[in-house]
């Protein structure tokens, strides 16, 4: 049933669009469905996206396959985008899960970290106190690791060493 990215994108303002997708998915088996969604996410039209991401609120995912979906985000490398994957895949995965991963970036890929950290600090900082603690540890760790600071949203929010 996949459409094409063009003919989605004509018919993603349609309401009844996102019902039959996830009639769709249901009759998929689970590896099929998290392919499909893969795919859309994968398109190059952020509009496909962003409905892709409003199908895996929809979804009960398992955490592997939200890791999955949540790295797909950060490589993409869009810092103004990065804020509706966290929106759409936090709700079921939690922040504690996003942090760890993030984690992985200082080392293999400290730009991954680096362009998704804005929406990342915003979102913890604002709704999870208990969290900023592990804000700060993963900032050190990435002063240490590569010699410069990890984007913050404000100065007080940047480690003085």
């Amino acid at each position: 049933m996949f459409l094409k990215s063009e003919d989605l994108v004509n018919r993603i303002k349609d309401p009844s669009i996102e019902g039959e997708f996830l009639e769709n998915l249901a009759s998929l088996s689970r590896q099929e469905s998290f392919m499909l969604i893969n795919e859309i996410l994968g398109d190059r039209n952020a509009l496909v996206r962003r409905f892709g991401l409003s199908l895996i609120k929809k979804i009960n995912w398992n955490k592997d396959e939200l890791l999955a979906f949540m790295e797909k985000g950060l490589l993409l490398r869009h810092p103004s985008e990065i804020r509706y994957w966290y929106e759409a895949i936090a709700p079921q995965l939690g922040f504690e899960l996003i942090l760890d991963l993030m984690e992985t970036y200082i080392e293999k890929d400290p730009d991954v970290l680096q362009r998704a950290w804005y929406y990342l600090d915003l979102m913890i900082r604002s709704r999870f106190e208990n969290l900023a603690d592990r804000l700060k540890l993963i900032q050190t760790k990435f002063r240490e690791k590569n010699g410069r600071e990890v984007w913050a949203l404000n100065q007080s929010a940047i480690i003085s060493e």
